[in-house]
């Protein structure tokens, strides 16, 4: 019933070449997000399998990790097995350290059933310096079903993925920890904020919505997570002070040109209102939305820049610009783009909020001038996501002496943009995009965004969950 094979299969090229395809397919993949469900996925294909299953050890516990065949639904486990150690086929197999060939199930004792309707069973220790950290487990409708060569090979790829998967445990545990205290101190800055810029709390209602958190603040705005109740919907609610009356007219007038642009990288304004002296506007609400100054906070406190740091704020500036161009287009600027004004969600692109500058040519204002203040504050901005420090203009210091591995041409990019640069010249918004657009990535991915990249992975975990 348990059985370690001695008469292991001898080596042959057709297995060989089995093992050798495995080991390749994991050594490939650089994205650890979806690693443990190609090592299920590739034994299931080239063993021939009706199933396979990853279980992680943590402490008396298997945790099903990834499924390979019909558990797998966009790489999510519906309703997971949890497993003690000791119990089942799985958990014998984690206790003992020791590959467990059941050919009929229904004579193993406490035998805990899959969705796989299984008549035989075949789990392999995940061993790493003597330590079971995992279990590979496959089931057949086939009584008897597993024979030598399978264990044999299934033993082998098991000790190649060893590695990787205790390097997948390794990494993950530092970047909870390093999330954890970044949370905490985001947590203690925004009780902070709201205790100083405001009397809303959590449950306050304005208008008709519900306040569930405090996002940010600038000045005397504050920006909520709240529910619309009457449309059943959450949304994100900027409101002014009610002590602060000096920018009423301004704030409703911006929400009202605002409202006309309609582009995935500008935060679509929904509604605004005024309630007991208060006035809001509602825009539209995406999950785990957090401002690009906190999110800048945060990294700033890391002992070094994440992997792939530049390319992503490359690949911010993009957005950004690519949204002043379109609502350049529509006669429609911004005049305040700042870091409090761009929101970072996760997997997404940047969004900028706070729009609503029409040209005036009556009271002296051009488009010109206001194309010309929107060109400099990106590049102010661009130049604190590199530097963590505003530029002082009038006593310049170029990104790079402040923050050494600055590409070049990200450098340039900034130093355009501010009016600094004497061989790149930018006029135009759409001049911004073209030469962000130039710009090539220093390390091969399809796209800064991509959850490969330790920065956006930990982007994920900024915000609290929706």
């Amino acid at each position: 019933m348990t059985l370690t094979s001695d008469n292991t299969p001898p080596d042959n090229p057709a297995d060989l070449s089995l093992v050798l395809d495995f080991a390749t397919a994991i050594g490939e993949l650089s994205s650890v997000k979806s690693l443990y469900w190609l090592m299920a996925d590739e034994i299931a294909e080239l063993l021939e399998l009706d199933d396979c299953v990853l279980y992680l050890r943590k402490g008396e516990n298997l945790f099903q990790q990834s499924a390979s065949g019909i558990k797998e639904s966009d790489h999510h486990v519906d309703s997971p097995i949890i497993i003690p150690v000791g119990k089942g086929v799985v958990g014998t197999c984690a206790l003992t350290s020791q590959t467990q060939r059941i050919a009929d199930c229904s004579q193993f004792p406490g035998f805990i059933a899959d969705s796989v309707t299984g008549l035989s069973e075949l789990a392999v220790p995940v061993l790493f310096e003597g330590e079971v950290i995992g279990v590979f487990d496959t089931e057949s409708s086939q009584t008897g079903f597993f024979q030598d060569r399978h264990q044999y090979l299934l033993e082998k790829m098991a000790l190649i993925a060893a590695p990787r998967i205790d390097a997948c445990i390794q990494r993950d545990k530092l970047e909870n920890a390093v999330v954890y205290l970044l949370d905490k101190d985001k947590n203690k800055k925004q009780e902070a904020k709201g205790s100083s810029t405001s009397d809303l709390i959590p449950g306050f209602e304005i208008g008709d919505h519900i306040l569930s958190r405090l996002i940010g603040a600038q000045g005397p705005t504050t920006l909520w997570e709240a529910t619309q109740t009457s449309l059943h919907r959450r949304v994100l609610l900027r409101v002014l002070a009610k002590t602060d009356r000096s920018q009423g007219k301004l704030f409703h007038e911006k929400a009202a040109i605002a409202s006309q642009l309609n582009r995935y990288s500008i935060s679509k304004v929904l509604d605004f209102g005024e309630d007991d002296g208060r006035l809001w506007i509602a825009e539209e609400f995406v999950p785990d939305t957090q401002p690009l100054a906190d999110f800048l906070d945060a990294i700033h406190r890391l002992p070094a820049l994440p992997q792939g740091y530049f390319d992503t704020t490359t690949w911010m500036g993009f957005h950004i610009a690519s949204a002043l161009t379109y609502a350049h287009s529509h006669g429609i600027f911004h005049g305040a783009v700042s870091p409090e004004n761009i929101l970072m969600t996760a997997g997404a692109a940047p969004r900028l909020m706070g729009f609503g500058l029409q040209a005036q040519p009556a009271i002296g204002v051009t488009a010109e001038s206001l194309v010309l203040a929107d060109l400099r504050a990106s590049g102010a901005t661009l130049y604190e996501t590199i530097c963590f420090q505003k530029p002082d203009l009038d006593n310049f210091v170029p990104p790079s002496l402040i923050r050494s591995q600055t590409p070049i041409a990200v450098e340039e990019i900034c130093l355009a943009l501010l009016g600094k640069s004497d061989s790149l010249k930018i006029n135009t918004m759409a001049e911004a995009v073209a030469a962000f657009q130039q710009f090539k990535p220093s390390r091969k991915t399809k796209s800064p965004n991509d959850s490969t990249g330790t920065f956006m992975r930990w982007l994920k975990h900024f915000g609290d969950p929706p």
